[in-house]
């Protein structure tokens, strides 16, 4: 650390001299990845879609064996791989979301898979049950959309009709209109995500934005400040 000179920022890696302690070496993967983002926001929007087509009594009822497949693969494995690479740009928010819903559709896949496979025998109506299920996830959203605030508007129109969606949801274990009424706020949930899933593949790639509306949504996050020789653990 002697050879570092004062007001300039030490390099990720740096060679120790022959009498100091051995140094870890810190090494931020964050620049060479590419954002995740959108592809977090297509899984997350296109498995919605599926399933809320399915509770608005759009598509057939059986059609929700197809979605499960997909929950798994799409919705689950996809944006848990998202989520690890928010976490790799430091992006703590964007990666417990994208790992958070990720887990969702994998575990409800799962329990569905059990249970049409008889590998889970259910005794009795599960409605209660899953009531809770779904008001849990709401306030949980909840929480989501407060922290969605301090990054971006956009962001935060996501979290709306989600939030409508689960504890509509909760309704729809007793009644059929409610159920299609979660299924559409599902559906308007699943547009907003693909829509900004689209502008935030086309924003990553440019150096500025263009125009007010791509300033007011896409540039309220906190800047990083550069790596100094102090964050480097000794």
């Amino acid at each position: 650390m002697s050879d570092c000179k004062r007001g300039t920022e030490a390099p990720l890696a740096f060679r120790p001299s022959a009498d100091s302690a051995p140094v870890r070496t810190l090494v931020d993967l964050g620049p060479s990845i590419a954002n995740p983002g959108p592809l977090g926001l297509f899984a997350f929007s296109l498995t919605t879609v599926f399933l809320s087509c399915a509770n608005a009594g759009l598509v057939e009822i059986d059609f929700e064996a197809v979605v499960w497949c997909y929950a798994l693969a799409w919705g689950g494995a996809t944006q848990w791989v998202a989520g690890i690479l928010e976490f790799f740009k430091k992006n703590i928010f964007g990666a417990t979301v994208f790992c958070t819903y990720g887990a969702f559709w994998v575990g409800l896949a799962i329990f569905k898979f059990a249970v049409a496979g008889k590998a889970l025998t259910l005794s009795g109506s599960i409605q209660g049950g899953m009531a809770l299920y779904f008001s849990a996830w709401g306030v949980l959203s909840i929480v989501y959309f407060i922290g969605s605030l301090r990054v971006s508007v956009a962001l935060a129109a996501i979290f709306v009709p989600l939030i409508l969606a689960f504890f509509t949801l909760v309704g729809g274990q007793y009644s059929t209109a409610s159920l299609r009424a979660g299924g559409w706020f599902g559906i308007m949930a699943a547009a907003i995500a693909f829509y900004l899933g689209e502008r935030f593949s086309r924003h990553c790639s440019m150096k500025k934005p263009t125009h007010f509306f791509s300033r007011f949504l896409f540039t309220r996050r906190p800047r990083c400040r550069p790596i100094s020789e102090r964050d480097v653990p000794i």
